[in-house]
């Protein structure tokens, strides 16, 4: 059995997804079902479930609000750490854990290698590079993967604050003066499934980093050229945002001890985030022709510029294609003339378009035609309801 811990965060969903499509057996507890500050919990959990590798997801990444919480900064990355390190230990199995590129102070000038001398500015970092120490000082048998601006389809990332954004300001000032490499938590999964089931395997830190290197400027003006954001997009520096001057200018990591061993090429980061940005935007809305679902129609459309909608509705007396004539030329939507109840035509609806999100707006609401014919009410409002959560649940889990 395989732990994940921080199961919540987006780097633990990607993994979670992972070994679902792989029929993997985990457990991905979250904060509140396993506190891995909580020593003796999580030597029982561990031993109860008879788990044979953790995966370590959890961590504290505030930088700013970190130097005001070191406390909780050093509990979660460096402490927690080495009591999960020191139980795999007695339970003579593997941990893996997630470092990052601020254990650097970025003024080397180029990538770094898993050799460099570490020297961290901020509590985030020096939390970290302890996590690091400990792991490997308690546990011979540690994976540790240094990964930089990381970015997956859950939780939040620089990507979703750059789609806030775009729909809510209209000049965007990002700093110039940060480089680094967006990181994919598909990447980071896959790589560190690699090297988890290679016969001949070396313990120790490993560098794991999307190819190109690129600043935050030049990362977020790619997303909202890819957004088709309008607004003026603005340079600036790290501290025009904070108070704090804890972010290492360079920390560019170089991956080719990974890319060698396992002969791969890491992406390049922009060919993660066009497909990110794919991701998480594609709306089945149902009842969409009616008076609500028109109005939601149009307001989506409006204020976001990356989403795709498909409007099933049954056109009944309630529903008129005409509310969204204008919507309906818009290449991001797509119509689909049916029943919320009619469950091959729903799972066809998710595979042709790979549903994301479902707002039902379809109902039976006409109090009167109720009591005329019940039955209709029941199918549309309870079965067509039921029927939109099993399709959903069968392919979202």
């Amino acid at each position: 059995m395989i732990l994940i811990t921080g199961g919540a965060g987006q780097l633990a969903t990607e993994f979670q997804r992972f070994f679902k499509k792989n029929s993997i057996d985990f457990l991905a507890p979250n904060r509140l079902e396993l506190d891995i500050t909580d020593f003796d919990k999580v030597r029982d959990y561990i031993l109860k479930n008879d788990v044979g590798l953790v995966i370590n997801c959890a961590a504290y990444n505030l930088v700013d609000k970190a130097e005001e919480e070191k406390d909780s900064a050093y509990m979660i990355n460096a402490y927690a750490v080495e009591n999960l390190a020191k139980i795999c230990r007695e339970r003579k199995i593997e941990f893996v854990t997630y470092s990052t590129d601020f254990v650097f102070d970025g003024n080397k000038g180029n990538e770094y290698i898993e050799e460099d001398e570490i020297n961290p500015i901020s509590v985030y970092g020096r939390s970290k590079a302890l996590g690091e120490r400990l792991a490997l000082e308690e546990n011979r048998k540690t994976f540790i993967f240094r990964v930089s601006w990381v970015f997956g389809e859950e939780g939040k990332n620089f990507i979703e604050q750059v789609k806030t954004w775009a729909n809510t300001r209209e000049s965007i000032k990002i700093a110039t003066d940060q480089i680094s490499s967006p990181t994919s938590t598909k990447d980071i999964v896959e790589i560190t499934w690699k090297i988890l089931n290679l016969r001949d395997r070396d313990y120790g830190i490993y560098h794991l980093s999307g190819s190109e290197e690129t600043s935050r400027y030049e990362q977020g003006k790619y997303i909202l050229e890819r957004l088709g954001y309008k607004g003026n997009i603005l340079e600036g520096r790290c501290l025009d945002f904070t108070s704090y001057d804890i972010r290492p200018k360079y920390s560019k990591l170089s991956s080719r001890k990974i890319e060698n061993i396992l002969r791969i090429k890491i992406p390049n980061w922009r060919s993660r985030v066009d497909e990110y940005l794919k991701v998480g935007k594609t709306y089945l809305v149902t009842g969409g022709a009616g008076f609500i679902g028109a109005n939601f129609v149009k307001y989506m459309l409006e204020k976001h510029n990356d989403i795709k909608l498909v409007v099933l509705d049954k056109l009944t007396y309630a529903g008129n294609l005409g509310t969204i004539r204008e919507e309906l030329k818009d290449s991001r939507v797509s119509f689909v003339k049916g029943d919320i109840c009619n469950r091959e035509l729903v799972e066809n609806i998710f595979m042709q378009h790979d549903i994301d999100y479902v707002v039902n707006f379809a109902a039976e609401s006409h109090v009167d035609r109720s009591i005329e014919n019940p039955q209709i009410f029941l199918e549309t409002n309870i079965l067509g309801t039921q029927n939109l959560m099993e399709v959903a649940k069968t392919f979202w889990t």
